[in-house]
């Protein structure tokens, strides 16, 4: 018990009653860490693996395994870390094998983990094919070869097991882009406002048949050119001897 006194404002930190305050003593109290908690942290402070090139010499010093260099501990691996790299820096850079154990496992489980497939995803995925095959200009059976099976399993198990549609889907698909593009093309060919040039090119496969394409340029507002393959058609007879004579030089 205290006994001293004094006004509210000589005593900032004290008991108030009636106008005057009474300074009591503060008790401040230390909780100790339980047994439990402390083997918590030591276990954690194991699991660098600075340890694996050091260990307990007594409660307060650990010593290297590779030099026998002892130095204090204080509960921080910061001086064995510092020790490594002055003095063996390629152990301070091996990684240990339990590391690389469990990277081993995680990469191996990623390869392997089946991916999964939504409709949604599925839906993006036929539509990226139907572009391959139109962009490399690829024969609708390509989808029903082995090889390219095999391919889209490894990519993505799910999908080619319950999405991956036939030679007959992708043979719909193609048709709907085939209209879907035509109309792309007669509004921006009803949108030119200044001239347009067409082109035809007859030409002889390898099979000797004759076919013509025709093409049409023009130069849109911002002044890009602008190219668009309107048809190829199959040549009539009497073609492939105006075709062979224009090879020869002649036309």
């Amino acid at each position: 018990t205290f006994g001293t006194f004094g006004t509210f404002d000589s005593c900032p930190a004290a008991y108030i009653s009636g106008g005057t305050c009474a300074v009591v003593p503060l008790q401040l109290s230390v909780r100790a860490e339980s047994p439990e908690k402390k083997k918590i942290i030591a276990n954690r402070q194991r699991s660098s693996k600075v340890w694996e090139h050091f260990m307990k010499a007594t409660e307060k010093q650990v010593e290297c395994k590779l030099c026998k260099v002892k130095l204090s501990f204080h509960g921080s691996t910061s001086a064995m870390h510092e020790h490594l790299k002055r003095k063996h820096v390629m152990a301070e850079n091996e990684e240990s094998p339990l590391a690389k154990r469990k990277r081993s496992s995680t990469m191996d489980e990623f390869l392997t983990r089946p991916t999964k497939c939504t409709p949604q995803q599925a839906n993006a995925l036929t539509e990226a094919i139907l572009n391959m095959l139109v962009t490399d200009m690829r024969l609708l059976s390509m989808v029903g070869h082995q090889g390219f099976k095999d391919m889209i399993e490894m990519f993505n198990q799910e999908y080619y097991e319950k999405y991956l549609p036939g030679r007959s889907h992708f043979t719909t698909l193609m048709e709907r882009k085939y209209e879907t593009t035509f109309e792309k093309v007669k509004q921006a060919l009803r949108a030119v406002t200044g001239s347009l040039t067409l082109t035809a090119d007859v030409w002889t496969s390898r099979a000797t048949e004759a076919y013509l394409g025709v093409s049409c340029h023009f130069l849109s507002e911002d002044w890009n050119m602008k190219s668009f393959n309107l048809s190829i058609m199959r040549g009539e007879a009497h073609w492939y001897k105006y075709n062979d004579l224009d090879r020869r030089g002649f036309s």
